[in-house]
């Protein structure tokens, strides 16, 4: 049973239970990995009780529920899981006797008096306790633009203020010349996420290596470029484009189209760049595909100068970085277009990748002159073919 059906199976007159509906969907996005595991969870406001019982039968058995009013007459909403206890959210030796009691929670989930400063204290003290993979959910933000909760449009004392601030706290780390430090939250932080009337922090352990890609995401954009290649060994160039189409992570589809690229995989390369073209994104990889995709495969154009746009990219590089970003960038991917054409022994296609080459790496100029006219006739075509190789060589250097 899911949680809204709980919600709605279970209702009680004397013990009504209060909820926005659209809150649910997002109750399950967060909650739903703690299903029947050993948790703590602190919900703040209990108003008659039947909150705890839905969390009761939403996390099963090994759910400690603790409940948290200032309305004494909700302790006798207690019972097996279910504890509660009496005290001002905002006050912090009350909510220390609650970690000395319970331990640190798991899940925080305020529903308390939604008076901003209110809000905010609790979330100050507590969420530095929590457990490292501990959700924080604040509900009912509406709140934060009415007066009679302390609130108002872009009033700095709202918690929908300081929510915003903290977006900026926890990318402290690429702010330039010490703009913003580092904090607690920064380290431990792994997103801040809105919704209408809601906001959820996820915490993490301390972020270290930030730019180690984890397994998962390499699974995914594993599994995304053999769904690519697999419709694209179809000539099914419909179904490729909505496929891309549907994936929204934007950084996902750049790895997925940097990995085709370095297995010579031009079509769906192409495909992913002229997506993200579209969207606006830019970056070196989306112009060289679209060029490279248009010249070969003849695709219709999406991006007006693409070589031009290769060029300019290559040209805005910085000469003391030159040689970095074409070791690390560019050749890497031409390696692997050179070796397809001379396995081919395809002067066309030849022709083609010297015009992309030039355009991204002019320190080539001269070993690619010998390549631009080739005459015909077999000689000719092993003399281009042999030149090629030479550029290839160069290249892996």
């Amino acid at each position: 049973m899911n949680l809204w059906s709980a919600f709605l199976s279970h209702q009680d007159a004397d013990h009504p239970t209060h909820k926005w509906k659209y809150y649910f969907p997002v109750y399950e996005r967060y909650f739903q990995h703690f299903i029947y595991k050993p948790l703590t969870f602190l919900e703040i406001g209990c108003w008659r009780g039947a909150s705890t019982r839905l969390w009761k039968r939403y996390f099963g058995p090994h759910a400690t529920i603790i409940g948290v009013d200032i309305n004494p007459a909700c302790k006798a909403y207690e019972e097996d899981q279910i504890h509660i206890r009496i005290g001002a959210q905002q006050d912090t030796q009350f909510l220390q006797s609650l970690l000395d009691e319970f331990g640190v929670p798991d899940i925080v989930l305020d529903d308390g008096s939604h008076m901003m400063s209110h809000v905010t204290a609790t979330f100050e003290f507590l969420y530095p306790r929590m457990a490292k993979n501990g959700i924080y959910m604040v509900e009912d933000l509406h709140t934060a633009y009415w007066q009679r909760f302390e609130g108002g449009l872009r009033r700095p004392t709202t918690f929908i203020e300081k929510a915003k601030g903290l977006i900026d706290e926890m990318h402290a780390h690429y702010t330039q010349g010490g703009a913003l430090l580092p904090t607690n939250f920064t380290h431990t932080t792994m997103s801040v996420c809105f919704y209408d009337s809601m906001v959820v922090f996820e915490k993490c352990a301390a972020k270290v290596n930030r730019g180690i890609s984890m397994p998962a995401s390499y699974d995914a954009v594993h599994h995304l470029v053999l769904d690519l290649l697999y419709l694209d060994k179809q000539s099914d160039t419909a179904e490729l484009y909505q496929r891309v189409r549907l994936e929204t992570d934007g950084e996902r589809l750049l790895q997925a189209n940097e990995r085709l690229l370095q297995q010579g995989q031009l079509r769906p390369a192409y495909v992913i760049a002229m997506v993200l073209a579209k969207s606006g994104r830019e970056h070196w990889n989306i112009a060289f595909s679209l060029a490279a995709g248009e010249m070969i495969f003849r695709l219709p154009m999406q991006w007006e100068y693409p070589l031009q746009e290769l060029a300019r990219m290559s040209d805005g590089v910085e000469s003391q970085q030159r040689e970095e970003y074409l070791r690390e960038r560019v050749r890497p991917i031409l390696v692997p277009f050179l070796q397809r054409v001379l396995q081919q022994r395809s002067v066309e296609y030849l022709r083609q990748i010297v015009a992309i080459t030039q355009a991204c790496i002019p320190d080539l100029q001269e070993s690619l002159s010998g390549l631009e006219s080739g005459a015909a006739g077999e000689e000719s075509q092993n003399s281009l073919l042999a030149q090629a190789a030479l550029v290839l060589q160069r290249l892996q250097a």
